[in-house]
């Protein structure tokens, strides 16, 4: 008897979107980062005006632990291999590499940290 072709091709589909899915979850990181902001208000010369000194620190979580705050993505077209699989003549899936979040490109901008210190003078 000969394997529904159309069946074969559903469950293949639906075995990858549930393998992909799992693997974004276990293998793939979360960017997280904390910012911090100090800021104190001083009197000024004159009543009703006031200066603001502050300081801002942005990713603070990458300016304590390098490996920390670290944003990746997958290279254009933003996506990645999961699994390197292929179909064997016995009816089943070989897996040949697994692919982790380390294979993915590091984004300069947002695993940057940034330090800003400065006034402002309100009238």
């Amino acid at each position: 008897m000969a394997p529904n072709i159309l069946t074969h091709s559903f469950v293949k589909n639906a075995f990858f979107s549930v393998w992909f899915s799992l693997a974004q979850l276990i293998l793939f990181q979360y960017f997280s980062k904390l910012d911090l902001k100090i800021s104190q208000e001083l009197p000024s010369f004159r009543d009703g005006d006031y200066l603001e000194v502050y300081a801002v620190v942005r990713n603070l979580t990458n300016l304590l632990d390098d490996k920390k705050g670290v944003f990746k993505e997958a290279s254009f077209p933003r996506r990645q291999n999961v699994v390197r699989a292929v179909y064997n003549d016995d009816g089943k899936y070989e897996y040949q590499r697994f692919y982790g979040s380390d294979d993915s490109t590091l984004v300069n901008r947002p695993s940057q940290y940034l330090i800003k210190v400065g006034f402002e003078y309100k009238f």
